[in-house]
């Protein structure tokens, strides 16, 4: 009996002697490094393969998608029209939220679908753009073609890809608008004013975006221009040109400046 509990022990030994040879070699011979790719939250990330020293950002729990608020907005601009849909040349105006105000996202993948009478929907417009942290994102799309043949009758927009960042290491630049009027000049309407960069870097790209609406400040058109390499401290004029638009007030066009961070 003495002799089979000692048998027991000796293997029991011999198993763990070895097993801890083997362990002592995959830990220092075989284990993989830890990376941000191997799904186990190590090297001090701050969740699983995110956080420091990871590129990739931890959601936060509460985290929710780029959302659209409202519908894509369609506006005529040289189109014949077939019952109440667009056909031939239109300007789409998207509206984004990001509802989560410790994450931006640097870009994100965009598609506007459009839909017939019949319900039937085709993917045409993509893109990709950017939101800050708890912001707002108009999406805008001047002087669209529409396929030869196709009439529309409403536009969806979704988002995919984003590349999210800490809020706070991607901060919205601040860029004012100043002094801005908007006028109705030879069938033309004219924003025109000045923009300002307040921050400390140089922004490589600065849209501004013109709305324009009728009396009841619902929008009936959009336009937009680009400033490139706008300095630090820099003011610089601009002009948004758009055709002529029925029924609109111009005391009711709104402006918006979008600046990419570097």
């Amino acid at each position: 009996m003495h002799r089979r509990i000692k048998q027991i022990l000796y293997a029991l030994l011999y198993l763990i002697f070895w097993g801890g040879v083997a362990a002592l070699v995959y830990t220092f011979f075989l284990k993989p490094p830890a990376s941000c790719f191997d799904n186990i939250q190590n090297q001090g990330e701050q969740g699983v393969d995110c956080g420091s020293p990871c590129a990739k950002v931890c959601l936060p729990v509460d985290y929710q998608p780029i959302t659209p608020v409202g519908d894509v907005q369609i506006f005529s601009l040289a189109t014949s029209t077939a019952g109440s849909g667009y056909s031939g040349s239109v300007s789409l105006l998207a509206r984004l939220q990001n509802p989560n105000a410790s994450i931006a996202a640097m870009s994100f993948d965009y598609t506007i679908t459009f839909y017939d009478e019949s319900g039937t929907s085709t993917a045409l417009a993509t893109g990709q753009s950017f939101i800050y942290g708890a912001d707002i994102r108009y999406i805008d799309l001047p002087n669209f073609r529409l396929p030869q043949g196709m009439t529309v009758v409403r536009a969806e927009i979704s988002t995919a890809n984003p590349v999210w960042i800490y809020a706070i290491d991607w901060p919205k630049p601040n860029v004012a608008v100043q002094n801005f009027t908007s006028l109705l000049s030879l069938g033309t309407l004219k924003v025109q004013g000045r923009l300002t960069n307040n921050d400390t870097v140089i922004l490589p790209s600065v849209s501004a975006v013109a709305i324009f609406a009728d009396s009841d400040a619902r929008p009936i058109g959009v336009s937009e221009m680009v400033l490139d390499n706008l300095a630090p401290a820099e003011t610089r004029d601009f002009d948004i040109l758009h055709p002529g638009i029925a029924g609109v007030d111009l005391s009711k066009t709104q402006v918006f400046v979008y600046a990419k961070r570097p």
